[in-house]
């Protein structure tokens, strides 16, 4: 049997605010949907983040309504499980919620189990760090009522493991419940696969790049083919071919003007959809103006965008400028503990939805931590 593993579509995301990287998200979808068509699959998992905001743009949700149709009417089966870009997270409904009638199933603490053409298939809903404890007693009764049930067993989670992402994980390897033939995983956005301790783990990464740091991380966007039918699966990687080209020049700024020539000679080589070029020049004194002058300017006809990273000479480059800080990447470098790190991006998130309900789910999510005594653990 075949399956289709894909994760983190995050639909409605545009990077760095652009309307065209949001048309090119949806384009990698149709893409991947049309290329699970191609290889005859029969069932789709979804492990999370299917949406890029719990409250997506309404061409976000038309683009997932047209393709889940097309799925629909060739009979292909779609589960799935909310990642913790789909949900508000302690009350209110996820955006998934609306496609049942597509024969979308979603997967949770309400309905963490199911069976289906010879298969049983489990997940559960993305949960964060400072939860451990909850998570870990959920996936323990997922492990007890799968092993009642017959068949090939899948596991959907969208959590990160130590082993594959120290910095933002939930779990480890020997964490996760036994007993499953495949673990469908969902949160890093680079394609990772772990086979250990007979254990079949596999990260099919975004489907697009959404910030530079995946770009340089890997080379590749796509999704799964998962072949069942033997007793260890096998995968097969298949490739987005509509992924918009990005491209990452480091630079010393007084290099600058000696790169020009060539830097411009390969961005000018690219045919096809133009790229996103990002600059990070590095030096002292460096002067944005003279890089625009230089070589932004230049690049501009033949670049989507161009995105100037200045860093100053013995800086690191999580301060290098305002303009092209990750969030992400800053809290992860000042705040060492996996669970206060999560807590805290909570936080973040929450409050920067600017929305009465979202600030009262940022105080109820810090009083739960204070209640529950899980601060006691951060070293602060």
């Amino acid at each position: 049997m075949l399956i289709a593993h894909l994760a983190d579509t995050h639909l409605g995301a545009s990077q760095y605010g652009l309307e065209e990287r949001e048309l090119d998200v949806y384009e990698c979808f149709r893409e991947a949907v049309d290329r699970i068509l191609e290889e005859h699959v029969r069932i789709v998992l979804h492990s999370g983040d299917v949406f890029h905001s719990p409250r997506p743009p309404i061409r976000a949700l038309k683009v997932f309504q047209e393709e889940l149709k097309k799925l629909h009417g060739a009979g292909v089966k779609f589960y799935a499980v909310p990642g913790g870009h789909d949900m508000l997270r302690r009350r209110g409904l996820t955006p998934l919620v609306l496609f049942d009638y597509l024969g979308l199933v979603m997967l949770s603490r309400n309905q963490p189990v199911v069976e289906a053409d010879g298969l049983c298939i489990a997940g559960l809903e993305y949960i964060p760090a400072t939860f451990r404890g909850d998570l870990l007693r959920r996936l323990a009764k997922i492990e007890a009522e799968a092993a009642r049930r017959s068949g090939k067993r899948i596991l959907l989670l969208h959590q990160a493991l130590r082993e594959a992402h120290p910095m933002i994980s939930e779990l480890s390897l020997s964490e996760l419940p036994r007993g499953f033939h495949y673990y469908a995983m969902g949160h890093l956005h680079h394609p990772y696969v772990i086979k250990r301790e007979g254990l079949v783990v596999a990260y099919p990464g975004s489907i697009e790049y959404l910030d530079v740091q995946e770009v340089i991380r890997s080379s590749e966007r796509g999704f799964y083919i998962v072949d069942l039918s033997g007793d260890e699966p096998i995968l097969h990687f298949i490739k987005l071919e509509s992924v918009r080209p990005q491209l990452v020049y480091e630079v010393r700024y007084e290099d600058l003007e000696r790169q020009r020539a060539h830097i411009l000679a390969e961005v000018r080589r690219l045919s096809g959809r133009k790229p996103l070029v990002h600059l990070k020049v590095r030096g002292s004194g460096v002067e944005r103006g003279r890089v625009e002058k230089l070589l932004a300017r230049a690049l501009a006809s033949y670049s989507l965008h161009v995105r100037i990273h200045l860093i100053e000479e013995g800086e690191s480059e999580t301060v290098e400028t305002i303009e092209s800080l990750s969030i992400d990447d800053l809290l992860r470098e000042r705040l060492k503990d996996p669970s206060l790190y999560s807590f805290v991006r909570t936080l973040v998130e929450l409050l920067s939805r600017g929305d009465e309900e979202s600030f009262k789910e940022a105080v109820k999510e810090a009083e739960r931590v204070f209640e529950e005594g899980v601060w006691k653990r951060w070293k602060l």
